[in-house]
C-alpha cells in the first residue's frame, strides 16, 4: 500500500473566514432541525459492523458515538439519503455556503485543493493504464462544483461526468461542452475512474455507496477518495471543538482501521492510502490559542512552550508520514 508525503501550505483563514462560518454552523443547526424528525437510529459501526461503541462528544445536538472496535466516529441518528440529499440540495446552509463562502474562497480552493487532487488523479490513471487518454471518469455524489469547473478550465485528459450532483441546481454555473451531468442510474457504462472527494461523511448508507463505485467500476478501474478520519491528529485531540466537524457534512468519519474493513466485503483493493493534510497542527495550534485546554499537560506544554514554525513543520510532517493526519485520500482498484 503506497502513500504520499505533500509539502504545501493552506491557511484556514482562505479557506473557513470565521464569520461566515459561524453564519453556516447556525444555519445548520437550524435546517437541521427541521429535518431531524426523519432522523433514523445507528445500531452498529458504518465501517466494521461491530455493534460495540461508546459516546465520544456531542456537537450542533448531534451525539458522536465511536466504534470500540476500529475507532470509526459516527453521529447516534442519521438522516435517510433522501433527508441528506434535501439537505444539500435546497437548505439555506448550503445556499449561504455557496453564496458567502465558495464565493470568497473558490478561487483559493481550486488551486490549493482541487487542482493538486486532480494532478494527482490524473498521473495516477496515466501510470495505471500506460498513457492511455481515452478514459471516463465519474465526479459522484459531489456537493459542490469545484472540481467540474477546474475540469473545465483544464485540458485534462479524459472524458469527465458528474453523476447525481448534491448541490443546489439553480445556483451551479454553465460548464462547457465536455462536461455532462447525470444521475448514477442513468450510467450508460462503466468508468475507468471514480471520484468519491468527501462523500463518506455525508453517506447514509456506506454499503450501498461503495457497491455503486465497485458496479460502476471496470475491472482495474480505480476509486479516487478523499475523508475526515476519526484517528487524525486533530480530530482526536479537538474533538467537539474541531473546526472540521458539522453535522451532515461529517455524520461520518472513518478511521483508517474502519476504511481497511470496509473495502474487504467489496471487489476492491486499496492501492495508496494517504494522510496529506497540512492543517493538524495548524488547527490544534489555533484551539489552544483560543483558550481551549485538552486536559493533556504534555500536549500544552508542546504546543504553547516548545512552539516553533520548525517544530509545526516537523510535526505535521511526521503525521503525513505515519498517517495520522485527519485529512485521509485513498486510491482504491477494482479487481
Amino acid at each position: 500500500m503506497e502513500f504520499s508525503v505533500i509539502n504545501t501550505s493552506l491557511s484556514n483563514q482562505n479557506i473557513k473566514p470565521t464569520q461566515d462560518i459561524s453564519e453556516y454552523e447556525r444555519l445548520i443547526a437550524k435546517d437541521l432541525q427541521a429535518l431531524s424528525d426523519k432522523s433514523i437510529p445507528v445500531s452498529s459501526c458504518p465501517c466494521c459492523g461491530s455493534t460495540k461503541f461508546q459516546k465520544s462528544f456531542e456537537k450542533l445536538n448531534w451525539t458522536y458515538n465511536q466504534c470500540s472496535q476500529c475507532r470509526t466516529l459516527f453521529t447516534e441518528n442519521c438522516l435517510s439519503a433522501e433527508s441528506i440529499r434535501t439537505f444539500f440540495t435546497t437548505s439555506e446552509a448550503r445556499r449561504h455556503w455557496f453564496d458567502k463562502i465558495w464565493n470568497q474562497t473558490g478561487p483559493y480552493r481550486k488551486s490549493n485543493i482541487i487542482e493538486p487532487l486532480l494532478s494527482w488523479v490524473e498521473q495516477t490513471l496515466l501510470d495505471t493504464f500506460e498513457g492511455r487518454k481515452d478514459l471516463r471518469i465519474a465526479d459522484l455524489f459531489p456537493h459542490n462544483w469545484g472540481i467540474a469547473e477546474v475540469w473545465s478550465e483544464n485540458s485534462y485528459s479524459f472524458d469527465y461526468s458528474i453523476l447525481s450532483p448534491m448541490y443546489p441546481g439553480d445556483l451551479a454555473p454553465a460548464f462547457n461542452k465536455d462536461v455532462s451531468v447525470k444521475s448514477v442510474e442513468r450510467a450508460e457504462s462503466l468508468f475507468d475512474g471514480i471520484l468519491l472527494f468527501d462523500v463518506l461523511g455525508r453517506s447514509a448508507d456506506f454499503d450501498k455507496l461503495f457497491s455503486t463505485v465497485a458496479e460502476n467500476l471496470k475491472p482495474g478501474g480505480l476509486c479516487f477518495g478523499t475523508t475526515l478520519l476519526s484517528t487524525g491528529f486533530d480530530v482526536m485531540v479537538l474533538g467537539k471543538h474541531s473546526n472540521l466537524i458539522y453535522p451532515p457534512d461529517r455524520f461520518r468519519m472513518p478511521s483508517f482501521e474502519g476504511i481497511e474493513a470496509l473495502v474487504k466485503k467489496y471487489p476492491l483493493e486499496i492501492v495508496e492510502f494517504s494522510t496529506p493534510g497540512v492543517l493538524d497542527v495548524q488547527n490544534v495550534s489555533k484551539a489552544l490559542d483560543s483558550g481551549i485546554t485538552f486536559g493533556n499537560s504534555w500536549m500544552e506544554y508542546a504546543f504553547t512552550k516548545r512552539r516553533s514554525p520548525e517544530m509545526e513543520a516537523s510535526f505535521q510532517e511526521f503525521l503525513q508520514t505515519n498517517r495520522l493526519s485527519s485529512h485521509g485520500r485513498f486510491a482504491l482498484r477494482k479487481t
